[in-house]
């Protein structure tokens, strides 16, 4: 069988990309799963975390160089050949290999902060994959999910913004990313949610990275069951 492509959209830098890419990795392998990455950032960020430890032993990652996406469909290839889930980061910009990912994808995160500037830009991926699902007749299931947001204080902005994502019809993953130190600890120290030591304060993440698989698999599953 071949492996589930999850890819990230999105086209500017810092919409949680790489972090909602390494909590999934993560939580996939607590249950039993196996995953390689794609790393389509030019800093490879998931390169680097994985190489602060030893984690690069127990999930392989892939990077991908060519801004044009020659060698994308190549490497989903290699990395489907070794493990069961295939997550791809690809940069915040707009170039082909980003888009190219979308099209390989079979399920598209579209990360966004509580800003209208993320707003703008995941309504830019969101027109995209409209035009391509009429250009190719075939849908790429996709979803927004929100990141960084606050565990406790649903601001003005956010419930602004979430009124404008309902009214777009947009589909939103309930629940978001939590905002949690612990989701930047994993990235100082090369390591998953569940290697770090436990501690009270990472009940709360363990929930929250939980939340989100469990959410994602069903609309991905409601997708491919369709």
């Amino acid at each position: 069988m071949s492996a589930h492509v999850w890819a990230t959209a999105s086209t500017k830098g810092g919409a949680g990309k790489t972090t909602l890419i390494a909590i999934l990795a993560g939580e996939i392998m607590r249950l039993g799963g196996t995953v390689a990455l794609i790393d389509g950032d030019p800093n490879t960020p998931l390169l680097n975390w994985v190489n602060r430890s030893d984690l690069a032993k127990r999930i392989p990652v892939i990077v991908d160089t060519d801004p044009e996406g020659s060698e994308l469909e190549s490497n989903i290839e290699k990395a489907s050949g070794q493990a069961e889930f295939v997550l791809l980061d690809t940069e915040g910009t707009e170039n082909a290999r980003s888009a190219l990912a979308a099209q390989l994808a079979d399920l598209v995160l579209i990360p966004m902060q509580y800003s209208a500037l993320d707003l703008n830009e995941a309504t830019k991926v969101r027109t995209f994959l409209t035009k391509l699902e009429t250009r190719t007749g075939r849908a790429r299931p996709n979803v927004i999910v929100p990141t960084r947001v606050p565990a406790a204080i649903r601001s003005r902005t956010q419930k602004g913004i979430g009124d404008q994502l309902t009214a777009q019809g947009f589909p939103v993953l309930d629940p978001p990313v939590l905002e949690k130190d612990a989701y930047r600890q994993i990235f100082s120290e090369g390591c998953l949610l569940q290697d770090l030591p436990p501690a009270p304060a990472l009940t709360s993440a363990h929930q929250n990275a939980q939340a989100l698989l469990q959410g994602l698999a069903a609309i991905y599953g409601a997708a491919h069951a369709a």
